[in-house]
Order: structure tokens, then C-alpha cells, then sequence
């Protein structure tokens, strides 16, 4: 009978240890996709003010273009360009 006890103790250290590495490896899981959720967060945010700056600078190129193309500078090749690359940044 104390054999039978026995392994059933040993038995459910075990399953406790397991159980416990279980939920570590769980536990470590969770932080390593938070931590990466919350790094993919910080760096679309960044990227919303350079994405900002290439809009703002593909206006000021657009109306550079219209301007030349009204003086008879450039082609309407290039103003296509210029008016495409407007659209793109948005």
C-alpha cells in the first residue's frame, strides 16, 4: 500500500512540475506577442509622420511640375509623373 501511495505522490509532483512548465512556457508566450505587438504599433506610428513628409513633398513637387509645365518647361509626360506620384503617397 505505501508503494502505491508513493507513486501516486511522485506521480503528481510530476504532473504539478509539468503542469507549472506549462504554464511558464504559457506565460512566456504571451509577453513575446505582446512585445511584438506593441513594437509593430510603435513602428507604423513612427512611419505615419515620414509617410506626412513624403505626401507634403509630393504636393510641392506636383505644383512645381504644374507650374513648369504652364511656362512650357516640361512635358505632359512629366506632369503625369509628378501628378502620379502625388496619388501615390496617399
Amino acid at each position: 500500500m505505501d508503494f502505491l501511495y508513493s507513486s501516486q505522490a511522485k506521480e503528481a509532483v510530476f504532473r504539478a512540475k509539468a503542469d507549472a512548465e506549462h504554464a511558464r512556457d504559457l506565460r512566456d508566450q504571451i509577453v513575446r506577442e505582446v512585445w511584438t505587438a506593441w513594437l509593430q504599433a510603435n513602428t507604423a506610428y513612427q512611419h505615419l509622420g515620414v509617410t506626412a513628409q513624403l505626401l507634403a513633398e509630393a504636393k510641392l513637387s506636383f505644383q512645381l511640375a504644374q507650374a513648369r509645365y504652364r511656362l512650357g518647361l516640361l512635358s505632359i509626360v512629366e506632369l503625369s509623373q509628378a501628378s502620379f506620384n502625388k496619388t501615390a503617397r496617399r
